[in-house]
């Protein structure tokens, strides 16, 4: 994955709470395998700060990016084969880079869930992306990255098994926090906030909850949310208790998916996914105190986004007196562990089972892991990955060749049997 004076992979927004924690896991990486690589900013005191006491020989390089100067983006973007960008909001912030991607013909990954946004990216470069031969990956933190893996995992050992196209998908969430009393701040950051109040405040907010958000023209959008609409509310399953909408947010992962199914030359089936609250809290009242409050927090969020503009500028105005300061404190990161099984209903009646198992906070240290991991993947020429370019999902971009590299992320994927139920 080296070559002479270009960076296999190169991280933008290496010292936000994310970008961060992606620092030390891709010097792990370079360590063992031996390429170069390098993070960028507009603050190269900050990144040199970041890797302060770093052998020589294990330092990346320091790249000076700011993405409000089209020229040091260009120049960054030519000189890498992936770029994995952490610095949101991404609205706003990302723009240029992929622009920069898209004419370099390289990787972009990034792990924006403004889904209004990924879903302008598509209309507006998916064209140009399959021309330069890049691979611009949006929602590729753990939203939605596992979830779009193992369903497409689910899909593939479907056909060798049963030879069965799939007819539904359910993915059943499980987490399980550190020790000692939840902090709001374990369940999101301040940037992870903030992107989701300017993404309910803009013009694109009638979008969020679309499960046909990112179909482009890819197939029929009336048919995805005829089929597969997106539900806030509460359930009970058999054999697992009450399930409760996903965190923090359920209109995430369904549009992922139905892109991904598009873009296999598949046709829109119905996507389910929900969370454990068994695996939160341990008694039946609590549990469904925990679902029927995820559901109403998102239910009013929802209701929010379909609201007249004066209406949501004053509701997103109201919750900036919730933001968290920051985000999860470093001793509630290491403890978590997390996952995420999900059964692939096929055709004719038949039924595979894949299961994802973790270790980390899912929405920052796993995805910071994950992510960097992705972009690892696409920046080696050797690995196995589809011959595709546009704007693709994870699974699109990454198959399920290399799914035993994300071991080293904290994921182990698995097949199980399916239960009857």
């Amino acid at each position: 994955m080296t070559s002479n004076g270009r960076l296999a992979l190169l991280i933008l927004g290496a010292t936000g709470v994310t970008g961060s924690q992606a620092v030390p896991y891709v010097r792990e990486r370079a360590r063992a395998e031996g390429f170069d690589w390098g993070i960028a900013g507009r603050s190269p005191e900050r990144l040199a700060a970041l890797i302060a006491g770093w052998p020589e020989d294990e330092r990346p390089e320091i790249l000076s990016v700011d993405t409000a100067l089209p020229a040091t983006v260009a120049a960054a973007a030519g000189r890498t084969d992936a770029i994995v960008n952490f610095a949101g909001p991404f609205a706003r912030m990302a723009p240029p880079v992929i622009e920069a991607a898209v004419e370099a013909g390289i990787a972009y990954l990034d792990v924006t869930g403004e889904i209004d946004f990924a879903a302008k990216i598509v209309e507006r470069w998916h064209g140009p992306a399959q021309s330069s031969g890049a691979r611009i990956v949006q929602v590729c933190g753990f939203e939605a990255l596992p979830f779009d893996l193992i369903a497409a995992a689910g899909i593939e050992r479907l056909a060798a098994e049963h030879g069965q196209e799939p007819a539904a998908i359910e993915s059943i969430f499980a987490g399980s926090p550190p020790p000692g009393m939840p902090l709001p701040s374990d369940l999101v950051s301040h940037g992870t906030f903030e992107s989701l109040r300017e993404a309910m405040a803009g013009e694109g907010a009638l979008v969020l909850g679309d499960p046909a958000a990112l179909l482009g023209d890819l197939g029929s959008a009336d048919l995805v949310r005829e089929i597969s609409p997106i539900r806030n509310r509460p359930r009970w399953k058999r054999g697992v208790g009450p399930l409760a909408p996903m965190i923090p947010s359920p209109i995430i992962n369904p549009p992922v998916i139905q892109r991904s199914l598009a873009l296999s030359g598949r046709a829109p089936i119905p996507y389910r996914e929900a969370l454990a609250a068994e695996s939160l809290v341990p008694t039946r009242p609590l549990q469904a105190i925990v679902a029927g409050s995820a559901a109403a927090l998102n239910g009013g969020l929802s209701l929010l986004t379909r609201a007249p503009a004066s209406i949501r500028r004053a509701g997103t105005g109201a919750m900036k007196l919730f933001s968290p300061s920051g985000g999860p404190r470093a001793d509630r990161l290491e403890g978590w562990r997390w996952s995420i099984d999900t059964v692939v209903t096929g055709s004719g009646g038949a039924a595979v089972a894949v299961r994802l198992e973790a270790d980390g906070h899912p929405g920052y240290l796993a995805t910071s892991r994950m992510t960097a991991e992705a972009g690892l993947i696409l920046a080696d020429p050797e690995a196995r990955t589809p011959e595709a370019a546009g704007v693709l999902t994870p699974s699109a971009a990454l198959g399920t060749a290399e799914l035993e590299r994300f071991a080293a992320a904290g994921l182990r994927f698995s097949a199980y049997q399916a239960s009857s139920e």
